[in-house]
């Protein structure tokens, strides 16, 4: 590992989808010091995806539309999406988690190189897995 770490810049959306990749590489098999860079680099992208959650989670609450108790709305039985009080809330969530989303971040981590990815012998990247990591990969 480094010993200066280097500044990776990437939207949250990026970083948000690189985390089932980030979690799947930490499930292989790898040298001790790879193990532990991994482990560090999702430590700096986790509370980014809880903030993101509670902010999304915030913002439903006061776009939703409300039932007498003063509960969320959901518009399918599994609870996975709410209905909107109205079509400008809908329009305010829409856009406000758009441009979240669009945020650019900066984590300082060492990134993964091509030869560290091939030590890990029980992983076989995707081609779409490493585009998802790609913005860690250096080289």
């Amino acid at each position: 590992m480094s010993k200066e770490k280097k500044e990776v810049t990437a939207t949250l959306a990026e970083v948000l989808n690189s985390i089932p990749v980030v979690e799947a590489i930490l499930n292989q098999r790898m040298p001790a010091r790879l193990a532990f860079k991994v482990s560090l680099i999702r430590k700096s992208v986790a509370p980014l995806a809880e903030a993101f959650d509670e902010v999304r989670n915030k913002l439903v609450e006061e776009t939703c539309k409300k039932d007498k108790d003063g509960n969320p709305v959901y518009v399918d039985d599994r609870r996975t999406q709410v209905d909107f009080a109205d079509d400008e809330s809908r329009d305010r969530f829409v856009k406000e988690i758009e441009e979240t989303l669009r945020d650019e971040i900066s984590l300082s981590v060492d990134r993964l190189t091509f030869d560290e990815l091939d030590k890990m012998t029980d992983w076989k990247p995707t081609p779409i897995e490493i585009e998802l990591i790609s913005y860690l990969l250096d080289g």
